[in-house]
């Protein structure tokens, strides 16, 4: 599924500048680094789980400019490094800590190929609409042997299909121009890899649970409950009243996720079985290694 027509490269360039709310990533950084944490978790176990030879330690996050997955494993002892569009606060946060953010996008930078022993994209490609050549020169990036991670909304995900284009990751017109099923997302990889796991699973800011009559009863009841003293504390004027308003609807609405994602997570045990297996979670994973002699095409 994807926007048509695609946006341009400058139209991309001016909503990522001037219109996309990077509040939500700051409002939410707890919540961030805490996914950011497990995300590398869950490579550490499936780079063990693989066979995957003794990999050069030198790791590149495209489009995680907050870098809290690079310092996640700069702690583990890799060399860590970004790639990001935008050179904004979250941007130099990363540098004060130590970290080298390249500024440019997959398909304009300057760094060296065949130089990374991981190359990871969470929730990256999606956004670009030249999205054959951002995944080929993720393999370009990667040393021989090397891997690269590919996450992305599933096409294919139980959410989407209950929800159509009200989903939580259809979100138009330009951020997610294409949403792809795992047949799309190998079907666009290079000859120059091969694919060593294709999985799904929920992510706690796209869960099942989101598209279901009793969730969203209790979102609706939790934005009511904290209309009627947001309204009261404006019509007194009274701002310190209004904020903290806003700051229990969030707190209430981000702990009903968390409580759905934690049973989520309880039954995972079960779930891998049939659900994630079938390939009907929220995000579709792809772990791709470069092979040392390409494929013929």
């Amino acid at each position: 599924m994807f926007s048509h027509p695609l946006p341009t490269d400058e139209e991309v360039g001016w909503l990522y500048g001037h219109r996309y709310d990077y509040s939500w990533f700051i409002q939410r950084q707890g919540l961030k680094q805490f996914q950011a944490t497990h995300r590398w978790q869950r490579l550490r176990t499936i780079f063990r789980q693989l066979p995957i030879a003794d990999l050069p330690r030198r790791l590149l996050d495209v489009g995680g400019g907050h870098a809290l997955f690079l310092r996640a494993a700069q702690k583990d002892g890799w060399k860590v490094e970004g790639l990001e569009l935008l050179d904004d606060a979250l941007v130099a946060t990363a540098k004060d800590h130590g970290i080298a953010i390249h500024q440019g996008s997959l398909i304009t930078h300057s760094l060296p190929p065949n130089t990374f022993g991981v190359v990871t994209a969470w929730h990256v490609v999606e956004h670009i609409p030249e999205i054959r050549q951002a995944i080929a020169a993720i393999a370009e990036l990667l040393a021989p042997g090397g891997i690269g991670v590919i996450a992305v909304p599933n096409y294919h995900a139980a959410g989407l299909a209950r929800e159509g284009a009200d989903w939580v990751w259809c979100q138009k017109p330009f951020i997610h121009p294409w949403h792809l099923s795992a047949t799309t997302l190998k079907a666009l990889l290079p000859p120059s890899v091969e694919v060593l796991l294709l999985t799904s699973r929920d992510t706690w800011d796209a869960q099942w649970a989101e598209s279901t009559t009793p969730f969203k009863l209790a979102m609706e009841m939790i934005y009511f409950v904290s209309r009627i003293p947001r309204k009261g504390a404006a019509l007194l004027s009274w701002q310190g009243g209004r904020a903290a308003c806003d700051r229990l609807q969030f707190w209430a609405e981000e702990g009903l996720r968390l409580v759905t994602y934690a049973g989520y997570l309880a039954l995972r045990p079960l779930l891998r079985r049939r659900y994630e297996a079938a390939l009907r979670g929220s995000e579709l994973m792809l772990v791709m290694r470069k092979i040392l002699v390409p494929k013929e095409s």
